[in-house]
């Protein structure tokens, strides 16, 4: 470890006896051992050995303790020789070459000579330097200066002078968790002793970590955005015609890595998906679904900052806000659920429109029925929606019933909730639109009745909400 090196004004003194070259400690004369300086825990001053005799031989010993008039040494330092010594010999604290080295100079100062070092770790994650002269480590506030061969990946340490390996922290106190270290930057860090760890205050290129934000001035971890995964202003997508391909586009899409997890704002979206290709833009794996549902996916790869679209096959289960699959393209490690679209018995996109989050198709007939219902009994939609819709939009409709009309309820729940009516007093038959939640997937609920008997009800839905 390094020691510091202290001084005394004009502390001299001889010595009280004899000493050998194995010698380490010695006895000064009576008194004057409070002329020296007092070393203290990693402390040092440097004492000269001079012969009374001739005044020509001399050695240098390094002081660490000096108790009353006895001094603990380290011998035969500065290139001089441990040698026999007798008492009446003199013994000063002088200046040496090696206190001349100890001094800083500018060039040094200015290259932080001391406190910088090559990461020799050999690996991500494990960083190593070998500061000259070599430092104490587990010094609060110490800093060191290092430039990193590799970019870590998770949790790393940080081991100084072949030393203790602490670990190297983020500024929230926090383990990294992979870019905070990046290779060929330049990186300081900071031993806190009560982390027992190095604490990583900036490396250039590298992410930051910081604390969670608790007032308006202060920085928002990456989590913290505002956002929900799936959010989007002015999406829109189009199939006039039958197809494998169509291109959706969208002012900005908000994706994510997992439900909580880091979250992506990802602008001016314009990614084309094509069904008859699997991986980004097409198909996560095998064949488009026929007469049945595709989940279509905004995909998101940070490191190379690219997107895609990438679809799923959603016939016989609601698909997650964010892909769950084992066929994401390398890479891409963020997504969100922007679409669900209907396919022909051709395996094509079908027909429809969406904007935002609903979806417009040909009006399909979910019920159309002459049987009357006195309480709400649900009704099963089928494959009119899919399995993700979550409101639906349609038709309500009363067909000609002899002499009289009818009227039909449509809700949510088996108890009414967020029912919609419609009565017809006419013979003629009529229709309303209407606009339902649904609370169980691909389920409504209605009542209705004749007075006459013989009326047609019907249910028609052209359009749904995901």
């Amino acid at each position: 470890m390094a020691l510091t090196q202290i001084f005394a004004n004009q502390a001299q003194s001889t010595l009280a006896g004899a000493i050998t070259p194995s010698s380490l400690t010695a006895n000064l004369s009576p008194g004057t051992g409070a002329l020296f300086p007092s070393p203290g825990a990693n402390q040092y001053f440097t004492m000269i050995f001079n012969d009374a005799a001739t005044g020509l031989i001399y050695e240098e010993v390094w002081v660490t303790n000096v108790t009353g008039d006895t001094i603990t040494m380290i011998r035969g330092q500065e290139g001089s020789t441990a040698l026999n010594w007798t008492a009446g010999d003199i013994a000063f604290n002088g200046w040496t070459a090696g206190s001349a080295n100890n001094l800083v100079q500018a060039s040094q100062a200015q290259s932080n000579a001391f406190v910088y070092a090559a990461d020799t770790g050999g690996a991500a994650n494990v960083y190593a330097i070998a500061l000259t002269p070599s430092m104490q480590t587990g010094i609060d506030g110490a800093i060191v200066y290092f430039k990193p061969a590799h970019t870590n990946t998770g949790a790393s340490t940080l081991t100084v002078n072949a030393g203790t390996s602490y670990s190297l922290l983020g500024s929230a106190h926090s383990s990294l968790q992979g870019g905070e270290v990046f290779a060929n930057g330049f990186a300081a860090a900071e031993f806190n002793s009560t982390l027992g760890a190095y604490v990583l205050l900036y490396c250039t290129g590298g992410s930051q970590q910081v604390a969670a934000a608790s007032a308006s001035n202060q920085a928002v971890r990456f989590g913290q955005v505002s956002g929900v995964v799936g959010q989007s202003r002015n999406l829109n997508m189009n199939v006039g015609t039958a197809s494998a391909t169509a291109t959706l586009t969208a002012d900005e899409i908000v994706v994510e890595t997992a439900l909580g997890g880091l979250r992506y704002c990802l602008g001016s979206f314009n990614q084309s998906i094509n069904l008859a290709t699997t991986g980004a833009g097409g198909m996560d794996t095998g064949s488009a679904p026929t007469s049945g549902y595709v989940a279509i996916y905004a995909i998101y790869n940070p490191t190379g900052n690219t997107r895609a679209l990438m679809a799923v096959n959603a016939s016989s289960t609601a698909a997650p806000s964010i892909y769950g699959g084992s066929n994401m393209p390398a890479g891409y490690t963020a997504s969100a659920l922007v679409s669900v679209w209907p396919t022909t018995s051709g395996g094509l996109l079908g027909l429809a429109n969406q904007t935002d989050r609903v979806i417009e198709t040909q009006a399909i007939t979910a019920l159309n029925t002459t049987t009357q219902y006195s309480s709400y009994t649900s009704v099963s939609t089928g494959t009119s929606i899919p399995f993700n819709a979550r409101t639906i939009f349609g038709t309500l409709a009363i067909g000609s019933a002899g002499t009289s009309g009818g009227t039909i309820n449509i809700a949510s729940t088996a108890n009414g909730v967020g029912s919609v009516t419609f009565s017809q007093n006419t013979t003629s038959g009529g229709a309303t639109p209407f606009l339902l939640s649904l609370q169980a997937a691909r389920t409504f609920f209605i009542n209705n009745v004749s007075a006459q008997g013989g009326a047609t009800f019907s249910v028609s839905i052209s359009s749904y909400a995901f």
